[in-house]
């Protein structure tokens, strides 16, 4: 009885040690290469985080030391939207360096507010937002060839700090895709989940027709003969946007000031 004992003991200690040396290598490994899992593996994973009106999808899950971790192609579908087959979110690629605390996001995609926001009379909800964040060092956030509510972006850079109920973007600044001048927005956003609500503000220059398409995806009609009325406005103009968003019933203050010049208004 003693000497099975010993066996087992023995064979138990070399598949421990074996373990151990094919997990060594493995660590090894990813100094050198990327490992990656299929999407059919990682979205059931990241789906029981979520709320079960949310579905989400990627392509593929990337990493390794050298490039850290590394998403691809991720939708996240509203299963009760009126279009649920269009993606609430997509990101063609999202990639996290924990060593050097640097995000990273390309072709992000978000178009359309709540179905609610485009009916008549504004249907608006009206709960609270009871979530809570992760509580997230300071990191710094790279975004490329952003298309967020009709902003179409070439770079956005920011400094993020995310704590339990709050999430702050310092240091913001957008660089708008012009071949020909460089011109950018710099300014700040804050998420406070205690006091349910979204404020922030850029300013710096601009041109119309960087605007024009977020008036149009937030639905302000009213707006649109009176921005279309200046004209010949070839030059940079000056501007500055504030909003202040309440996360109970979604309603939001936006002041939106721009500063045309060198122009004409109503051909005049």
């Amino acid at each position: 009885m003693k000497g099975w004992r010993l066996k087992v003991l023995r064979v138990l200690t070399k598949t421990v040690k074996f373990i151990f040396i094919v997990f060594c290598f493995f660590l090894l490994s990813l100094c050198f290469i990327d490992w990656s899992l299929p999407g059919s593996v990682v979205s059931p994973l990241i789906a029981r985080q979520l709320p079960p009106r949310l579905v989400l999808n990627v392509d593929r899950l990337c990493f390794g030391f050298r490039n850290g971790v590394t998403v691809e192609n991720l939708r996240l579908y509203d299963r009760e939207r009126r279009d649920a087959t269009t993606p609430l979110v997509s990101v063609e690629k999202l990639s996290v360096d924990p060593l050097s605390r640097r995000v990273r996001v390309v072709a992000p995609k978000y178009t359309r507010l709540h179905d609610g926001y485009y009916e008549p009379g504004n249907l608006e909800r009206n709960a609270r937002v009871e979530a809570t964040f992760p509580s997230i060092p300071r990191f710094h956030l790279q975004v490329e060839q952003t298309d967020i509510l009709g902003v179409v972006a070439d770079r956005l850079y920011a400094d993020v700090e995310v704590t339990p109920s709050r999430a702050s973007f310092d240091n913001i600044l957008l660089v708008w895709p012009d071949a020909d001048r460089h011109m950018t927005l710099e300014g700040f956003c804050t998420i406070d989940l205690g006091r349910q609500q979204v404020l922030g503000e850029v300013k710096g220059l601009t041109t119309q027709r960087h605007i024009r398409p977020l008036l149009v995806a937030l639905d302000v009609p009213v707006s649109l003969p009176y921005f279309d009325g200046f004209t010949e406005v070839t030059e940079p103009v000056p501007a500055c946007c504030r909003w202040d968003v309440n996360l109970v019933n979604s309603d939001f203050d936006l002041d939106l000031d721009i500063k045309p010049t060198l122009g004409a208004y109503n051909a005049v």
